[in-house]
């Protein structure tokens, strides 16, 4: 803080393990501060890990080496459109809330793992079936990245364990409800599955 007691910066990104206490956010941010929660500042990383496991999952050492160079690229390419739906919508709302940007971070995470959670329970009760055309198999390769669902989609859909499919699927419909249709929106997901998988098709 300056002299008269005002935080020095404007904002604060925190970075991975190097988050501020709570009541140090509570404190900078009525003081004017914006901050950016490590839970969003470093979403990227999770998804990025994820991609890992799949890429590990589906491709042999020598295919993912002979493929690592574009599948970077593609990875990129969706961490900054993942980042920007992450930050459009803490911006959006804190535009029209007021509420502390740390508060909706919060908010967001709680709400992705709501609808996740909700979805798993539903579909851990069927069957999936190895068909590209069936909803939620094309939920699931909607998510993979463009190459391995170019050539790999037979290892895909062989490779990759049925619960961890669900699990991407659940992820995948979450994360694009919450950024499409934000925070007011409370319905059970479960509800309208059809219409939202027909919004990802």
């Amino acid at each position: 803080l300056d002299e008269r007691g005002k935080p020095t910066s404007k904002a604060i990104i925190e970075g991975a393990n190097l988050y501020l206490t709570q009541d140090a956010r509570r404190f900078l941010e009525e003081k004017g501060c914006l901050i950016i929660k490590d839970s969003s500042a470093n979403k990227t990383g999770v998804i990025c890990s994820s991609f890992e496991i799949l890429c590990g999952l589906t491709l042999g050492e020598k295919q993912f080496i002979q493929h690592k160079a574009t599948l970077v690229g593609e990875i990129l390419d969706r961490l900054k459109e993942c980042a920007a739906n992450e930050a459009n919508l803490l911006l959006r709302t804190y535009k029209t809330s007021g509420t502390p940007l740390t508060q909706i971070s919060a908010m967001i995470s709680d709400r992705i793992n709501q609808y996740t959670y909700e979805l798993l329970d539903y579909l851990d009760q069927i069957p999936l079936v190895n068909d590209p055309n069936d909803p939620l198999i094309a939920c699931f390769l909607s998510y993979c990245l463009p190459t391995l669902r170019t050539h790999f989609q037979k290892e895909l859909l062989q490779e990759i364990p049925e619960h961890h499919k669900k699990a991407i699927i659940s992820a995948h419909i979450a994360a694009h409800l919450v950024y499409k249709r934000g925070l007011e929106w409370t319905l059970s997901i479960v509800d309208i599955l059809p219409i939202l998988l027909r919004e990802k098709e």
